[in-house]
């Protein structure tokens, strides 16, 4: 009898779900990776993911995005609902994958679906601002209403990741008020407890000034300490930090290393860094590399950075066809240095109609080169009737941002 409940206890001690309480309880992450592989290999979904978040933060293990996109499909075939959201996020972010909108919110839907309080709430912000479905103000505050509730509860019992979502809902006023003061609050509980993600965030509001007196040192700080758990946004930010002498000595080589970190995962942004870096330091080549990256990825500043490359042949033979549908791709996303980049263009052509069509979506946006241009039109009257008070209008538009051409013309 003795024996018998001595192997059953032991039967019950190695099961998939007592190895996950294990590695959730763990203090060291290397014995909670351990633990979570052990659980996973038994094909239990829990630890399935949170093995995958292990492969995506890169704690306890070298971080392979591609692994642990793999372990959250695993996981999502199970119906396992938070795997969803992950999924979701890959695609929004384009890390690992090519950015897909649209993918991104069926996988937040299948999590919403399930009552996966973070597919709520990312589905309530591609709603709320019409990435991969038609804008939906009132649909976005229902979904807010839903998954909120659940964060502060979660948040007041110290749950990192609820705190750092309620830091993004009141930094950016969804399904909460803004209030700069409780992001920062929530934003520093969670990054004490060393949640990654809210020390890129938290950095960030220090960077630019945000609710608290600028300190280009203190986001520093908090970059490094995000970038040294793998954090993507926070290598990238950091990259940043040290081309530009920002809170550190200016650096190029370390920004190259920084950069070439995010890039080499796949973070378009820091690809588009990197072959602007590139361009700095006179390598057309190795720029357009990068520049071809971040464009596969979708990134509308890798899309008209490469189709400046192309336009005046640098680094690329030239070819203003590229440059016209790279350019297009970007414009259609909003982007207004492509939109200028296209009125450039139309105007090399002679349609001078369509130039000043883009060169004002510019404008429109506060891009002062496209204002420049648009006075200019106004004031030769350039594919447009003449007008001199819109003439100086754009002028003194581009003139406030400083524009030395737009200055000289008006004598200032």
């Amino acid at each position: 009898m003795i024996v018998c409940t001595f192997l059953f206890l032991r039967f019950i001690n190695n099961t998939p779900e007592r190895y996950n309480q294990l590695g959730v309880k763990a203090a060291d992450d290397n014995l909670a990776f351990k633990y979570f592989e052990k659980a996973a290999k038994q094909g239990y979904a829990p630890a399935i993911y949170n093995l995958a978040k292990r492969y995506a933060r890169g704690r306890g293990v070298s971080q392979d995005l591609k692994k642990a996109f793999e372990l959250y499909s695993k996981a999502a075939e199970q119906g396992y609902a938070p795997a969803y959201e992950s999924i979701g996020d890959f695609y929004i972010f384009g890390v690992g994958v090519p950015k897909d909108y649209e993918k991104a919110v069926e996988y937040y839907k299948k999590g919403a679906e399930k009552g996966d309080a973070k597919s709520q709430h990312n589905l309530g912000y591609c709603y709320a601002i019409g990435i991969g479905v038609s804008q939906d103000s009132k649909k976005a505050d229902e979904l807010f209403a839903k998954s909120t509730e659940y964060f502060i509860n979660a948040a007041n019992q110290g749950d990192d990741e609820a705190q750092y979502i309620l830091g993004l809902q009141y930094e950016f006023g969804e399904g909460s008020p803004q209030n700069y003061e409780k992001a920062i609050e929530y934003y520093t509980k969670a990054s004490e407890q060393g949640e990654s993600n809210a020390q890129v965030s938290l950095g960030n509001f220090y960077y630019f000034g945000k609710g608290v007196p600028q300190d280009f040192k203190k986001a520093v700080e908090l970059f490094s300490k995000s970038a040294s758990q793998g954090n993507l946004n926070a290598a990238y930010a950091l990259g940043d930090c040290y081309e530009n002498g920002n809170g550190v000595p200016q650096d190029y080589d370390k920004a190259k290393e920084w950069y070439t970190k995010a890039a080499e995962q796949g973070l378009s942004g820091a690809q588009n860094a990197l072959g602007k870096l590139y361009t700095k330091l006179n390598n057309d080549e190795k720029a357009v590399e990068w520049f071809k990256k971040a464009a596969y990825l979708g990134d509308s500043f890798g899309r008209y950075n490469l189709g400046a490359c192309y336009m005046v042949g640098k680094g690329v033979p030239q070819d203003l066809e590229k440059a016209k549908e790279l350019f297009t791709a970007a414009a259609e996303d909003g982007n207004s240095m492509a939109q200028y980049g296209l009125g450039v263009y139309y105007d090399s052509i002679g349609d001078d109609k369509t130039a000043v069509e883009w060169f004002t979506k510019s404008a429109e946006q506060g891009y002062a080169s496209a204002q420049f241009a648009l006075g200019l039109a106004y004031y030769y009257g350039k594919g447009i009737d003449p007008d001199p008070e819109q003439a100086t209008f754009w002028l003194k538009k581009a003139a406030e941002q400083g524009h030395a051409e737009a200055k000289e013309m008006l004598g200032l």
